[in-house]
């Protein structure tokens, strides 16, 4: 690198310097010399361009910028980089001059799983003879990767990837991500705009139905986690844990879900687990219920109970900590929805001297808080706040119109029926261009529900199309993921 006075970050692309060191690279390095001031270089901010295929692989929020060494091989991740896909850029703030390149966590849960069993078994590994060394990383490779109905799919080089011998002695960096991600996962995202992402699958609550069946609150339903493809395909259930699940609220990059779990006699309140449903964590513990997150997914805010007893929004750190109390007031609050923009949370509130609820706006800082129109509803879901934080659909009762979801529209306060209908809340597809609902059929009420499907249409009230759940089965509180191009 050169020495001399410079003004400016100079970057310049170069080749991959260990091309079997890793199994997340992102598929672009960099060499950047630092801007010189008086002769000592200044730290600077590092942006790095992705390619329109760079984030196929792996999952986009696991990305970091790494500093490597070819000499030693060393790869060290650079504290507080991440990715912005809005931009398709990476960042970080580097202090030093060098090579830098990405890393992510690879998208294949078995990758991910031989990963985890390689940090496991690496001290051990170190005591082993060459051969048996190489037989017993070949015998992990054949259980995780290649046995059973999905194997085979793989790079041809994965098996060289995985018995190098610099790995074996120094470590995949993926380690030491992987271990980090668990604990302590990274973000920092943007809002995306449309064009920047796609429509992933629908997570919703699966409730077996019994005769005599009843639930009045559509979201509290209690049952498993399921998603399903807009078109009614690749239904599979994803929880994985024990007792019952509702509330499922997709994080804004699409890679884990919240949601309410209550076990029998045991521990309950908002878990948080994977996209495949693996790796379900306790985040809160209690009558904690109804989690949104905020848009950078760095917390959630929900309902709980304060000491006053009334239901009051509270956030909470995606590690758990920092729980702590939002607003207070002498009124019950439930089912917050923060908007995608992230400036502020809806959320429905107890309006005396009736008790209709009415449909409220607070600043996401706590402060501001106002009604959003002047109609009340009879809350029976979560505000499901459109992707441009303009519009607002809701599941309610009014006295004049009934049971049906509701749009209202922020700027105007105006509210319109978008449905007339029982149904069990909805979800906006996060380009915008769909809705998806829960539709009760034949409902009698305080006696029975015959079965209630998802529904997917437009924003405009057309093109209705049913996702059949099948009888004896309701389908509730559908959450649309995000998808990243």
């Amino acid at each position: 690198m050169s020495g001399t006075e410079n003004t400016s970050l100079i970057v310049e692309p170069v080749d991959n310097p260990l091309p079997n060191a890793s199994l997340g690279w992102v598929g672009t390095c960099v060499e950047v010399e630092l801007p010189m001031l008086d002769g000592v270089p200044r730290p600077s901010s590092l942006r790095i361009k992705l390619g329109k295929k760079a984030l196929r692989e792996v999952d986009p929020s696991s990305v970091r910028v790494f500093y490597i060494e070819p000499e030693t091989g060393t790869v060290l991740p650079v504290p507080g980089s991440g990715i912005d896909p809005t931009q398709r850029v990476a960042f970080a703030e580097i202090k030093r001059a060098g090579i830098y390149g990405l890393i992510g966590l690879p998208r294949d849960r078995r990758i991910r799983d031989t990963i985890r069993t390689l940090g496991l078994w690496h001290d051990h590994l170190q005591e082993l003879e060459e051969p048996d060394r190489r037989a017993f990383i070949q015998s992990v490779c054949e259980l995780i990767l290649c046995v059973g109905e999905e194997g085979g799919g793989l790079s041809d080089d994965i098996c060289e990837q995985c018995t190098s011998l610099d790995i074996l002695r120094d470590g995949l960096p993926e380690q030491r991500l992987l271990a980090d991600w668990e604990t302590r996962p990274f973000r920092r995202w943007k809002p995306t705009e449309p064009s920047g992402v796609a429509n992933g699958q629908i997570a919703y609550v699966r409730a077996s139905l019994t005769p005599g069946s009843f639930f009045w609150v559509p979201w509290t339903v209690p049952g498993q986690i399921y998603v399903v493809d807009s078109n009614g395909t690749g239904r599979r259930k994803l929880s994985q844990g024990q007792g019952s699940y509702s509330q499922p609220a997709w994080s804004p990059q699409g890679n884990e879900l919240a949601c309410y779990r209550e076990i029998p006699n045991g521990p309950f309140g908002i878990v948080v687990m994977a996209s495949d449903g693996s790796h379900e964590v306790q985040l809160t513990s209690g009558a904690d219920l109804c989690p949104s997150w905020s848009p950078d997914g760095m917390q959630l805010v929900f309902v709980g109970w304060d000491a006053r007893a009334y239901r009051q929004l509270f956030l909470v750190n995606r590690d758990g900590s920092n729980r702590h109390q939002l607003m207070s007031t002498a009124r019950d609050c439930r089912t917050p929805g923060w908007s995608p923009d992230g400036s502020m949370i809806a959320y429905f509130c107890s309006l005396p001297p009736d008790s209709f609820n009415s449909l409220w706006l607070i600043d996401s800082d706590g402060t501001n808080a106002r009604q959003a129109c002047s109609t009340s509803f009879d809350l029976l879901s979560v505000p499901a706040w459109s992707p441009d934080s303009k519009r607002i659909v809701a599941y309610g009762y009014t006295s004049t119109v009934g049971y049906g979801l509701f749009e209202v529209e922020i700027a105007t306060r105006t509210v319109r029926l978008f449905r007339s209908e029982d149904c069990g809340g909805a979800s906006w597809a996060p380009k915008g261009n769909l809705i998806v609902h829960s539709d009760v059929q034949q409902l009698v009420p305080n006696i029975s529900i015959r079965s209630a499907d998802l529904h997917v249409i437009k924003p405009d009230g057309t093109n209705d199309r049913a996702l059949p759940e099948g009888p004896g089965f309701m389908a509730a509180n559908p959450s649309w993921q995000l998808l990243i191009l």
